[in-house]
């Protein structure tokens, strides 16, 4: 047991917690232990990849992860009862490329700092040449919500640059620190309370496949830098109070995009171009409408 590095006991019925002797082994740098009903975890510091999503953990992020995991990759916690501030030292992890924090109780603010991470601002030597299996690291698997579904990686490569923060109580603005990362290839802030503008230089974000802004309380245009998310291919917007057009130009991948409130209401996604080119009091109608098509579809009206 000294020498194993990847221990998997993801989806089964665990409760209370694994053994210290288990978690912290000597050269154990891959831990799964997913879709459980964990609520107790040893803080372990050597460890290069953590998935505890779909438990019952409690307390603050800290409590889980070590703030001296310079190795660490992924980060996976969603859909457990966290509560607290999203911590700055996350920050400071400068191999960290997959954050999942989705569907906690986490509030505050969304840290600044995150616009510093390095492994979101370049490509590194995966673009330079054609990746080939020199270059990828192979693990079990990982499941990551991207344009609108969640996909399972039988092998988790470092081009997958993404942060989820949805489903949390998180609230003020989005910042502008974030159109930093330039690498990032899913963005999802969805279901916060998040208010005031959509950043203006989110068209920075040129290699962003997949953005999810959608029920928060945001406002003001769509801005026209969008224009140069040239790879962006999901958008969701709705339930905000955003109006314009989306930017189109040299998009090419546009025409890919899918805005939709949810995926039974098709008057949502047939009339979305109308959605954002109303003001808020329009879209409210909007809204309603949509309401009353998802209630006839149930058979209530």
């Amino acid at each position: 047991m000294e020498t194993l590095s990847f221990l998997d006991l993801s989806s089964n019925c665990l409760s209370g917690t694994i053994p210290r002797s288990l978690q912290c082994l000597r050269k154990l740098v891959i831990l799964d232990l997913s879709k459980n009903n964990l609520s107790v975890l040893q803080n372990c510091s050597r460890l290069f990849s953590i998935d505890l999503g779909e438990n019952r953990f409690s307390g603050t992020i800290p409590d889980l992860v070590s703030a001296h995991l310079f190795s660490l990759t992924y980060l996976g916690l969603r859909a457990n009862f966290l509560r607290g501030n999203i911590p700055e030292q996350l920050c400071e992890f400068p191999s960290l490329h997959i954050i999942d924090l989705a569907q906690n109780k986490l509030s505050g603010t969304i840290p600044k700092c995150l616009g510093n991470l390095k492994t979101f601002t370049y490509l590194g030597p995966y673009f330079d040449e054609l990746p080939s299996t020199l270059h990828i690291e192979f693990r079990e698997h990982v499941e990551i919500v991207s344009k609108g579904r969640q996909t399972e990686y039988t092998k988790i490569i470092p081009l997958l640059n993404v942060i989820d923060l949805s489903a949390d109580d998180l609230k003020g603005e989005i910042p502008d620190h974030i159109t930093k990362l330039s690498a990032l290839f899913t963005l999802n802030l969805s279901w916060n309370h998040l208010s005031g503008k959509i950043p203006e230089n989110i068209g920075n974000l040129q290699r962003l496949e997949s953005l999810d802004l959608s029920h928060n309380n945001l406002s003001g245009p769509i801005p026209p830098s969008m224009i140069s998310m040239t790879f962006l291919n999901y958008l969701n917007l709705s339930f905000n109070k955003l109006w314009g057009q989306i930017p189109t130009g040299n998009s090419s991948k546009l025409s890919m995009i899918l805005v939709y409130m949810k995926e039974t209401q098709s008057f949502a996604v047939l009339h979305y171009q109308a959605v954002v080119q109303r003001r808020p009091m329009e879209m409210e109608k909007m809204k309603m409408e949509t309401q009353k098509v998802k209630w006839r579809s149930l058979g209530f009206m």
